[in-house]
């Protein structure tokens, strides 16, 4: 998905830009994943990879990093949640 975005090339770069910096200020003062004009002309096409109906997320591996925790919100509009556990 990331490699997609960056071989954008105007209008739509600016758009899907505009839509990613928009979406992660609102989850980051609002805890908001969510936004009705970005997530049906942006975010939609990052959904439907998935079926198009993803309500929410579950990881099973190693920690993942902030930024790209924070990526998948706003990328699929929907909580994403981290399930591991130290073996150690």
């Amino acid at each position: 998905m990331q490699d997609g975005i960056k071989d954008l090339t105007g209008f739509k770069k600016g758009l899907v830009g505009r839509g990613i910096q928009s979406k992660l200020n609102s989850l980051e003062k609002k805890g908001d994943v969510k936004s009705g004009f970005y997530d049906m002309l942006v975010f939609k096409k990052f959904r439907n990879v998935l079926g198009g109906k993803v309500r929410i997320i579950i990881t099973g591996s190693a920690p993942i990093s902030k930024e790209f925790l924070s990526f998948l919100k706003i990328a699929f509009s929907c909580n994403v949640f981290e399930a591991y556990v130290s073996t150690e």
